[in-house]
């Protein structure tokens, strides 16, 4: 018998392997100058978007069969790429990352490093449907590896 921590678990999973399609067909794309393979990577693309909002709506069941999370701010999921730096650091070494979701208040990302908790970061987010590009800051309020080399991380923006 599984339980819920077991599904919820098992969808995150896929979630996160629909995510890495995602972006992969995403960054493939963008390094072609093939008008006829860049088009069938879109629509690989399209097909791997809509295989994860599948995934998200039994995400969204399973969280609604359980306890609701406890919120300041309601979450939307949104892919798009993500560029941060220590605020204090002169080399401004670079980190890219993925959004997950987004708040008003801040961002789970994925990314191969693991983010230190102390300090500010410089944050410039990309969503792949919107023209606008967000600039802010923010701190990291956990982090945690989900697989080798691959990592989840909150950051919540400052005020």
């Amino acid at each position: 018998m599984f339980t819920k921590e077991d599904y919820d678990k098992y969808f995150e999973q896929i979630a996160r392997v629909e995510r890495k399609m995602i972006y992969g067909v995403y960054d493939l794309g963008r390094e072609i100058d093939d008008p006829l393979i860049t088009n069938v990577l879109k629509k690989i693309g399209d097909d791997e978007v809509r295989h994860y909002g599948y995934v998200l709506k039994m995400l969204k069941a399973t969280e609604a069969a359980g306890q609701l999370e406890n919120r300041r701010e309601v979450r939307e999921h949104y892919l798009g790429t993500v560029r941060l730096w220590r605020s204090q650091d002169p080399s401004r070494a670079e980190i890219s990352a993925r959004c997950v979701n987004l708040s008003k208040i801040g961002i789970c990302l994925e990314c191969a490093e693991n983010l230190s908790s102390s300090g500010v970061w410089d944050i410039e987010i990309r969503l792949f449907d919107k023209e606008k590009v967000i600039v802010c800051q923010g701190r990291v309020v956990w982090s945690k590896e989900v697989e080798p080399d691959f990592h989840i991380s909150g950051i919540e923006f400052n005020a």
